[in-house]
């Protein structure tokens, strides 16, 4: 069983259950006793911890990712450490990763959600920038989908940390590498444009259904990164529209000066794709005396010469089209003419012409004005792209209602005089009503307040009563305690407000808190917390649990006990160092998956800072899997190489 599951850090977070298993942390739900709410916790894997320059930049990186508040980063509430744990608090989303939800997801993406999804992540982006951070793991499995369709970015700043340390997860740097800008698989100077190439990686593969470059390794992955150019993502996806394809390749340049300056250059251009999905993203590169553009694929029919280059920084097919100009003739003058006559005959068939030219266009003009156009689907788009793109199609917009919507941000469409594809006549009018954003209340002041009066003041605040809890208190009975949200928040009409209401000291009874895994110290003063007084207190040797913290106690967790009741504790002195336990035995199985047909397969097993070599043959990759046995004793460290090259790198227990 996970020691982890069931301890509470801080006297605060009670860990329930793992929900994450990453190359650096673990990550486990837990509960936010003080302000009862839903957290996630990364942990530190012990590898880590023990990385005095490691620990030092993590604590900075995170701190600094602290700092960040913005509706598409993942809140970082809290960072802390307890005995021989790390960890971060940050904001628990209930939804599945981006790559879970492109995997589950049917066919292609429309254009309009890979623009959505892409506009979230890079307003994370833009306001990380702003700060000076540079997120450098860009990546789907870093970023979540809320239940409500919002887009949260996670796990700012402590990608620059884990750059300085030694010991890497092989599985984890598998998943980062397909996004790695090619300044960072060659270890260069990496800024704020390494983040715009991961972006533009993920867009493709919202785009494509598919990365641009797969290999067998880390290491495959990243050469093709740096030398290979990648398909139009439209090979993959004819719906993909002209200019989205164009912000993507943009974006995956592999020369960052070619790439967008910078985030919200990029956010313009998407504003701009999304408008018009036929727009034009200028690519440069090659030819300092030319710009080269991308455009629509033409009909070969149409074209009197076509031909084709590919810039070597720009993965995009160019065409250059010349039109043949066709030279008529001249016609032969007749040696003898009545010059008078020919010039009166030229006048009047030029007026004649100039008359049934302006007559065509004044029918043609006079047709277009008045032939029905189909109105276009303006809602969810911001008002300034919304009667822009009206204006585009022959429309006027106007500003109609503006009301409070929980789906829409502020100054979004939220819907449209004449639905989408109605036949109106060019310059018609279309009523747009607005988004105002979620309506927010004030959380009124509870505390101290009798039941019944608070609940009449979260009726009157526009609010509803949540759940009532009696609690043991000292305060007054039918006295309000505590409430959650906390007065003075801004909150959605109609949120549930949570009480806590004493029920008075009811002398003799207490419920044992569970203390296993806690530090003596932190134990006691739980204890102390629910009244309950500290017995006898002895000390045992513990292969489980670090040195001070509670192994066992008498009363269990939970029970009922009365004030004269004494817990007793036993406490760990840490491994016996006189033991010598057995060594076990366990079998490894390696998949031989390398980029060689025939290669060395070594197993270094890592305990206390020293290496042992416990396995090492030849292999070939046709036998596509070998099984080790090894044997050990405690936590040890297994790595894993393919003629020398890191392939694995995990923590194995010999129970």
């Amino acid at each position: 069983m996970d020691r982890i599951i069931g301890r509470v850090l801080k006297n605060r977070y009670e860990i329930l259950d793992k929900i994450g298993d990453g190359g650096m942390a673990l990550v486990y739900r837990a509960k936010d006793m003080l302000l009862d709410r839903s957290v996630a916790i990364k942990i530190l894997r012990p590898e880590f911890v023990s990385d005095e320059e490691f620990i030092r930049k993590f604590d900075k990186e995170s701190k600094a990712a602290a700092s960040l508040s913005h509706p598409s980063i993942v809140s970082v509430y809290d960072v802390g450490h307890e005995e021989d744990l790390r960890y971060i608090v940050m904001e628990f989303i209930n939804g599945p990763t981006l790559k879970k939800y492109i995997k589950d997801h049917d066919g292609f993406f429309e254009n309009r959600e890979i623009i959505r999804v892409a506009k979230q992540v890079a307003r994370a982006l833009e306001n990380a920038h702003a700060n000076h951070i540079v997120h450098r793991d860009i990546k789907p499995h870093n970023i979540l989908m809320g239940a409500d369709g919002a887009v949260k970015v996670a796990d700012f700043g402590i990608a620059r940390a884990i750059t300085s340390a030694t010991i890497i997860n092989t599985t984890d740097m598998m998943g980062s590498v397909h996004y790695a800008s090619p300044e960072q698989s060659r270890g260069g100077f990496v800024d704020e444009k390494s983040d715009i190439y991961s972006l533009g990686i993920l867009m493709y593969e919202m785009a494509a259904k598919r990365l641009p470059f797969e290999g067998e390794s880390a290491v495959a992955v990243a050469l093709k990164h740096l030398k290979e150019e990648a398909h139009a993502p439209s090979d993959f996806n004819p719906a993909l529209s002209v200019g989205l394809e164009g912000v993507i390749l943009k974006a995956i340049q592999k020369n960052p000066e070619f790439r967008y300056g910078s985030v919200t250059e990029m956010l313009n251009d998407l504003d701009e794709v999304l408008l018009r999905p036929d727009h034009i993203v200028m690519i440069e590169g090659g030819d300092e005396d030319a710009k080269t553009m991308m455009i629509p694929k033409i009909d070969e029919e149409l074209l009197f010469n076509d031909t084709r280059s590919i810039e070597n920084t720009n993965p995009t097919r160019f065409v250059q089209r010349k039109l043949a100009e066709e030279v008529e003739p001249e016609p032969e003058v007749p040696q003898k003419t009545d010059k008078k006559r020919l010039i009166i005959t030229v006048l009047l068939a030029l007026i004649a012409a100039f008359v049934f030219i302006g007559a065509g266009f004044m029918m043609k003009n006079l047709l277009e004005e008045t032939q029905p156009v189909p109105v276009p689907n303006v809602t969810g788009l911001d008002v300034d792209v919304a009667l822009q793109l009206l204006e585009d199609h022959s429309f006027k917009g106007e500003i109609g209602d503006r009301i409070y919507s929980r789906s829409y941000a502020p100054d979004e469409v939220i819907s449209q005089s004449h639905e989408e594809g109605a036949l109106l006549k060019p310059g018609y009018t279309i009523t747009l009503t607005l988004s105002l954003g979620t309506e927010l209340f004030q959380v009124p002041n509870l505390v101290q307040k009798p039941l019944a009066e608070a609940e009449i003041m979260i009726v009157n605040a526009g609010f509803k009563v949540g759940s009532v809890d009696e609690i043991e208190n000292d305060a007054p009975e039918g006295t309000v305690i505590s409430q959650s949200p906390f007065a003075g928040l801004s909150e959605e009409k109609g949120t549930a407000i949570d009480l806590y209401v004493s029920k008075g000291k009811t002398p003799g009874k207490s419920i044992m808190p569970k203390i296993v895994g806690s530090a003596l110290e932190s134990a006691r003063m739980t204890l102390e917390q629910y009244g309950i007084s500290v017995g006898e207190v002895k000390y045992d040797f513990s292969d489980t649990f670090a040195a001070n913290l509670v192994i066992a106690q008498s009363i269990e967790g939970g029970q009922e006990v009365q004030p004269e009741d004494r817990v007793d504790l036993v406490v760990s002195k840490g491994k016996d160092p006189n033991s010598t336990p057995e060594p076990v035995e366990k079998t490894l199985t390696i998949p031989l998956e390398f980029d060689q047909e025939e290669f060395e397969v070594k197993v270094v097993m890592v305990k206390d800072g020293a290496s042992e070599i416990v396995y090492q043959k030849l292999h070939s990759k046709a036998e596509e899997r070998v099984s080790v046995t090894i044997s050990g004793t405690g936590t040890v460290g297994i790595n894993i190489y393919f003629n020398d090259v890191l392939v694995s790198s995990s923590e194995e227990v010999f129970n």
